[in-house]
C-alpha cells in the first residue's frame, strides 16, 4: 500500500512537522543531513518537495531543479569533507518519496569499497557476450519512455 503524504517522513520534514538538520532549501527541493547514514559521515539527502515516489515521475522543471540542488550540496560536501568525489544514488525504496542520496567519498571510503565489491562481482558474473549485450541494448531501445 502506498504511503500518503501525511504518513511520509519527508513530507513531515518539508512541512516542519518533523525535525531535520536542514542544509539547503528552495521552492522545489530541500537538502538535509541523513539521520541514518549508511555509507559515510556527512551523507545527505536532497528531497523533492512534491510527494512523488520516483524522480522520473516529476515534471521536467522539478527534475532540473532537484539536480541543481544536488550539484550545490555536492560541492558543499566536497569542500566540507575534502572528498575526492561525491557519489549520488537514488532508489526510493526505504522512503517512497523522491530523494537523491549524496555520499562524500574517497578511495578508502566504505562506499568506494562497496562499489569496488559490486564491480568485482559483476566481472565474475558478467553476461558478457556480444549477442547478449546486443539483445539487452535492443530491449532498452524498444521500450517506451512513458513520456
Amino acid at each position: 500500500m502506498a504511503e500518503t503524504p501525511s504518513q511520509c517522513i519527508f513530507c513531515q520534514i518539508i512541512n516542519g512537522e518533523a525535525s531535520s538538520r536542514k542544509l539547503y532549501e528552495d521552492e522545489k527541493a530541500i537538502a538535509i543531513l541523513d539521520a541514518v547514514p549508511r555509507f559515510a559521515r556527512g551523507q545527505c539527502l536532497v528531497i523533492s518537495k512534491r510527494h512523488v515516489e520516483q524522480f522520473y515521475d516529476l515534471d521536467d522543471d522539478e527534475v532540473a531543479q532537484l539536480f541543481k540542488v544536488v550539484k550545490i550540496v555536492a560541492r558543499k560536501l566536497k569542500e566540507a569533507f575534502n572528498a575526492k568525489r561525491v557519489c549520488i544514488f537514488t532508489r526510493g525504496g526505504t522512503v517512497p518519496h523522491t530523494h537523491v542520496i549524496l555520499i562524500p567519498s574517497s578511495d578508502d571510503s566504505v562506499f568506494d569499497k562497496f562499489i569496488d565489491t559490486l564491480i568485482t562481482f559483476a566481472i565474475f558474473s558478467r553476461e558478457g557476450t556480444a549477442d547478449k549485450l546486443d539483445a539487452v541494448a535492443q530491449r532498452i531501445r524498444e521500450a517506451s519512455p512513458g513520456i
